[in-house]
C-alpha cells in the first residue's frame, strides 16, 4: 500500500490531540504519533470485530447487486505515552481523518466501483469513494479498525458463447450405455444364430462346446453394457439356449429310438 496516506496533516493532528496536549506541545513538549496502513488477513481480524463487519457487508451486498469482497484493511494510529514511553492505539478520533488508500497494485483486477466497509455501530453504514481516482479510494475514517474493501462491477462481463456441440457417430452412441442402442442389441445375432446351431447340431459334445461359445459371447456384450437390460437379455439367452439343447437332445433321443 505505497500510495496510502493521510489527506491532510492538520486534521489527524486535530484528530488526535486534545487541546490540553496542544498547549502543552506549544510550550515545548514532544508528542509522536505513528498511523499505519495493512493489508489484513481475516485471520488477524478478531471474532467480535469480524462479525459486525460481516454484519455490515451482508447488509450492504444485500442492497447493492454483485457487490463481492475483495480484502480487508487495517488503519490503525497510535500515539507514544509521554510516561510509559509506549505506543497506544487511537480507538476514536476527535474528528474524522481523511485517508487515501491504494488499491491499484493489491486489489484492483477490473473497472468498477469500490468502497470500504467498517465495523461501526450502525449497520450497513460504508464509505464511499470521495476522489475521481479509480486506483485510490478516499474516505473519512473515524477511528482506528479494520475495514472491508469491497467491490461492484460497474459493466457486465461478456457473455460466453457456448462452443459447438460435436454429434456423437453412430459407434459412439453404440459404446455408450446411456444411449438407446445398448449392447443388447449386438446379443439378438448370437441368441438367432446359436438357436440355429442347436437345432442343426445332432451331437451332443458338439452343442454343448458351441452353446459355451455363444455363451461367453453374450457374457462380454453384458460387461460392455453394463445396463441391467444387458444382463437380463444375457441371462435370458443362456436359459433359452439351455432350453433350446434340452429339448433338441430329447428329439434327438426319439429319432434314434
Amino acid at each position: 500500500m505505497a500510495n496510502t496516506c493521510v489527506v491532510s496533516s492538520l486534521e489527524l493532528f486535530n484528530a488526535c490531540f486534545s487541546e490540553e496536549e496542544k498547549a502543552a506541545m506549544a510550550a515545548g513538549t514532544n508528542m509522536e504519533l505513528r498511523i499505519t496502513f495493512h493489508n489484513a488477513a481475516e485471520t488477524e481480524i478478531s471474532k467480535k470485530s469480524m462479525n459486525k463487519l460481516e454484519e455490515n457487508i451482508n447488509e450492504c451486498m444485500a442492497e447493492t447487486l454483485f457487490m463481492e469482497l475483495r480484502g480487508y484493511v487495517q488503519i490503525t494510529v497510535e500515539k507514544k505515552n509521554l510516561t510509559t514511553k509506549e505506543w497506544e492505539t487511537i480507538k476514536k478520533f476527535n474528528n474524522p481523518i481523511g485517508v487515501r488508500v491504494d488499491i491499484l497494485s493489491d486489489y484492483m483486477i477490473q473497472e468498477g466501483e469500490y468502497c470500504l466497509i467498517g465495523s461501526k455501530s450502525v449497520a450497513g453504514d460504508s464509505f464511499e469513494d470521495q476522489d475521481e481516482y479509480q486506483e485510490t479510494i478516499t474516505i473519512n475514517a473515524v477511528k482506528s479498525d479494520f475495514y472491508a474493501l469491497c467491490f461492484t462491477p460497474t459493466s457486465e462481463e461478456p457473455i460466453a458463447t457456448a462452443a459447438p456441440v460435436e454429434q456423437a457417430s453412430y459407434w459412439d452412441k453404440m459404446m455408450d450405455k446411456k444411449e438407446a442402442c445398448l449392447w443388447h442389441y449386438f446379443m439378438i445375432p448370437f441368441i438367432l444364430l446359436g438357436l440355429v446351431w442347436i437345432a442343426a447340431i445332432n451331437r451332443k459334445k458338439n452343442r454343448v462346446i458351441f452353446m459355451a461359445i455363444i455363451d461367453i459371447i453374450l457374457l462380454a456384450c453384458a460387461i460392455l453394457g453394463k445396463d441391467w437390460i444387458d444382463w437380463a437379455v444375457f441371462g435370458g439367452s443362456v436359459v433359452t439356449l439351455f432350453i433350446a439343447h434340452v429339448i433338441k437332445t430329447n428329439s434327438w433321443k426319439k429319432k434314434r429310438i
